[in-house]
């Protein structure tokens, strides 16, 4: 007897991390026929263990490229007899719209995908417009899963209703806890970054910030993971000019899998963003992998970091900076005594992020899509750290 078909809609940076996609599109191939939509070629080692029938809409990384891939989406799957069409990321908020049993995963806050930083002038008025129908479209949607309690509330202030929305954690594997330890400070304290090297990632600021600790005599080493080539082509050159090759580490771009073996070679993990706009609503995957290695955390001060950390308890938050960070580190250093206590407190609170806990959650949204149980999403557990130490009303 063949499976039903579900249908699953990708729009991946070239950057991107896939972690969290692969969780949820490993699941639902061990239960329905799965046909993925993508705008460009997909890396089978990204998805190793998930089967799937590719569709290729090949397509430009921009609005208009966006928009026409959609309706090219809608014109492909509304012909399909499928069980739920599954969209991954908030990019689909019109096609969740004009397709029927949807689940959209709301990942993103739209003023990431849609400019709103111009001037005054029709383009602006335009993009104001386009973004208030996106949240209407959104609200089209069988269920909405936003991945924070704050992409929630902003759904839910601009209309969308809150009985078909419920947070989701992006989840983290067992691979990253499975062999989880508590943490100490040996000879040198050995932080970690993963993800994407960019400027607004806070390139510099990791480069500046350790090049300042090494003069202050702080026994630090900093490894960053995941340069693009010309990015790692730019640290390389930039740590020279700093002096710093022996405190500081950077590799090129690896494959999901890798991640927990890399993190098991440190003591903690960094987190900065720009403090821009859009970045206070979705909170960086790593954040709760570090926890869940059981690495405290080192996290620039934005409300996206700070709803899931506290000063001193799972981590150090600094003002976004080189100075900011090199104060971060030093103070973990000096404060080395009580490391092993922030790091169990990591392993602690990153227990609600499981995956193993979060599947049977995204596989139920599934089938209320469909139609095959009741439609109660907006009954969810809401035990985030931040709610737990009376940070939320």
């Amino acid at each position: 007897m063949s499976r039903p078909l579900c249908v699953v809609a990708t729009w991946f940076y070239e950057s991107q991390g896939m972690l969290d996609f692969k969780y949820r599109m490993r699941a639902l191939s061990e239960n329905y026929r799965l046909m993925v939509f993508t705008r460009r070629p997909l890396d089978p080692l990204d998805f190793d263990g998930v089967e799937f029938d590719q569709i290729l809409l090949e397509e430009k990384a921009d609005l208009p490229g966006l928009l026409r891939y959609q309706w090219r989406l809608w014109q492909r799957v509304r012909r399909l007899d499928y069980f739920a069409a599954v969209l991954l990321g908030s990019h689909f908020g019109f096609l969740a719209a004009a397709l029927d049993r949807t689940v959209l995963y709301w990942n993103e806050h739209p003023l990431q995908i849609v400019p709103r930083d111009l001037k005054r002038g029709l383009k602006r008025q335009l993009y104001t417009l386009l973004i208030k129908l996106w949240y209407r479209a959104a609200d089209r949607a069988s269920v909405v899963l936003p991945i924070s309690h704050t992409l929630r509330d902003d759904l839910i202030a601009h209309g969308v209703d809150p009985a078909h929305t419920r947070v989701e954690w992006m989840g983290v594997d067992e691979t990253f806890y499975s062999h989880a330890r508590e943490r100490e400070i040996g000879a040198q304290l050995r932080v970690i970054y993963v993800g994407t090297v960019a400027p607004a990632r806070g390139r510099d600021v990791m480069l500046d910030a350790f090049a300042r600790l090494k003069r202050d005599g702080i026994p630090a080493h900093l490894t960053i993971v995941g340069a693009s080539p010309e990015q790692l082509d730019y640290c390389r050159q930039r740590v020279a000019e700093l002096d710093i090759a022996d405190v500081v580490h950077v590799e090129g771009r690896i494959l999901g899998r890798e991640v927990p073996d890399w993190l098991d070679r440190a003591d903690a993990g960094l987190c900065l963003w720009e403090n821009r706009p859009h970045w206070q609503f979705n909170p960086p995957t790593k954040l709760f992998e570090y926890l869940a290695a059981g690495l405290p955390v080192i996290a620039s001060e934005i409300r996206t970091h700070t709803d899931y950390l506290r000063e001193g308890h799972s981590g150090a938050i600094f003002p976004y900076g080189a100075d900011g960070l090199a104060d971060a580190v030093a103070r973990l250093w000096r404060n080395r005594a009580g490391f092993r206590q922030m790091s169990r407190n990591a392993l602690a609170e990153s227990t609600q992020y499981r995956w193993a806990g979060v599947r049977p959650r995204f596989e139920n949204s599934v089938s209320s899509a469909a139609g095959s149980l009741p439609t109660q999403v907006g009954t969810e557990v809401t035990d985030s750290p931040a709610a737990k130490h009376g940070e939320l009303s």
